[in-house]
């Protein structure tokens, strides 16, 4: 449960964020989502800039733009998809991503994304494991499908 001064919020989804290994709670119903400072610390380096008052995510080795987590006029910080500086760099869109792979990879991929709601959102860590050991039995998925699944 979620409370704030606007009354209480039960969140019980949990979503996967493209890049990021930990799955987080999710709620269509809520003008925000949280994504946890420290989990986020564990996957990447994050700074803070005192002079812009932001926290910066360093995505970089992993080809991905920065994410700078801005400070709103209550103090909290927040992340912006939409801002010019994030969309500049960050151009792929899903239609690109899908031009480098065949219609059979495509398949495997919506496969793996089935798996994956079905197992309730396990991270992406664990589901690639759980995959790739055969925990599954007769399991059609495979690894290849997943990572195809995250890029997509």
């Amino acid at each position: 449960n979620i409370h704030s001064n606007g009354g209480t919020l039960t969140v019980e989804h949990r979503a996967t964020l493209p890049g990021y290994y930990k799955s987080v709670w999710y709620s269509d119903q809520a003008i925000t989502n949280i994504v946890s400072l420290s989990n986020m610390g564990e996957q990447y380096l994050v700074t803070y800039r005192s002079d812009e008052k932001a926290f910066v995510v360093h995505r970089g080795r992993d080809g991905k733009p920065d994410m700078i987590f801005k400070m709103h006029k209550s103090g909290l910080h927040y992340f912006d998809p939409n801002d010019e500086d994030f969309m500049f760099f960050n151009h792929n869109t899903v239609a690109e991503n899908k031009k480098s792979f065949t219609l059979r990879q495509l398949r495997g991929a919506e496969k793996a994304r089935d798996l994956y709601a079905k197992l309730a959102y396990p991270s992406h860590h664990d589901f690639r494991i759980a995959v790739g050991s055969n925990w599954i039995q007769n399991c059609p998925v495979t690894v290849a499908d997943v990572d195809a699944a995250q890029i997509l």
